[in-house]
């Protein structure tokens, strides 16, 4: 704070990685209300408590709200994106054989192999390609038209790309009728989006795999006081922060967790069976090497809907 000639200068620094989404702006809004209070009515100097509602604490309303929308910062940030793989700019495209034929011994396992497959927030499209030759179709959409066109330009497949926003059911219900029930893989979405847009990605999965589709997540899973993937290769380690930066620049949400608990939420037992499920590594970019991937705590969950 700095005490200048035409008022009171405030900057504050923080790092949106690891403050979860609308903490920081209500923790400011309070901070800034307790310096009008102080400067507007004198006789709260003399006071012995602000009721802020406890020392420190800061109270949001959980008022009901729609989806934030995530599409902006996706888009800037593939623009920006000038590398993929091992060794590139995109933190969880480590370009893993090993993940791949994971994803793929899991695919042929549970998947209807007489439905096509729909790669969720396909990026790149590395899942897409790796998964095409067992369906008889192959879809990827995201919702950055930058990281169409670059997934376009990476595929030699036959694979059919579209910016489809998937936590609009709407924008999902048309691409259903179009593709029909779908087995739909998703890997690292859902982690980054808030409760409102969670349900709506429900009940796009739904509408995307119908009677006849199965539905593979794959999210990461950082403990409860770790600090994401900062945290987890212990903060600014070699190109950490430049892997990190470009998600801040562009805004997308910090990561939130996803397990059982959240899985049961949006995706209830009573509309979905659960065909297999629980821990399983992510691999990413490792910070200190442009080789080997880095493994981080994830978890899975593969699901069918139940009849209606």
């Amino acid at each position: 704070m700095f005490d200048e000639t035409d008022g009171l200068r405030v900057n504050w620094d923080f790092l949106p990685a690891l403050v979860p989404d609308g903490l920081f702006e209500a923790m400011f809004d309070a901070y800034a209300t307790v310096l009008h209070r102080l400067i507007d009515q004198p006789a709260t100097w003399d006071l012995e408590s602000l009721d802020l509602g406890g020392v420190g604490a800061v109270v949001v309303e959980a008022a009901p709200r729609a989806a934030r929308d995530t599409a902006p910062a996706w888009e800037r940030f593939w623009a920006g994106i000038e590398r993929t793989g091992s060794g590139g700019d995109v933190l969880w495209d480590a370009d893993s054989g090993d993940e791949l034929a994971w994803c793929v011994e899991q695919a042929a396992t549970h998947f209807n192999p007489d439905r096509p497959v729909i790669d969720v927030g396909c990026g790149n499209g590395r899942y897409v390609r790796a998964l095409a030759g067992l369906f008889p179709a192959a879809y990827g959409v995201d919702v950055s038209a930058s990281a169409i066109d670059r997934a376009i330009a990476e595929t030699t497949e036959k694979i059919t790309y579209a910016v489809v926003d998937a936590v609009q059911p709407a924008a999902a219900q048309e691409l259903a009728n179009e593709v029909g029930a779908a087995n739909v893989f998703v890997r690292g979405v859902l982690h980054v989006l808030d409760d409102a847009a969670r349900d709506g990605f429900a009940r796009s999965a739904a509408a995307l795999t119908g009677t006849d589709g199965v539905l593979f997540l794959m999210e990461p899973s950082y403990a409860e006081d770790s600090f994401g993937y900062l945290g987890f290769v212990g903060g600014v380690r070699g190109r950490a922060a430049a892997l990190v930066a470009p998600l801040e620049r562009a805004g997308v949400g910090h990561s939130i967790r996803f397990g059982d608990a959240e899985l049961d939420k949006f995706f209830p037992p009573s509309q979905w069976e659960r065909l297999a499920s629980g821990p399983v590594d992510l691999h990413a970019i490792d910070p200190d090497s442009d080789t080997s991937a880095l493994r981080l705590p994830g978890y899975h969950a593969i699901l069918r809907r139940r009849p209606a």
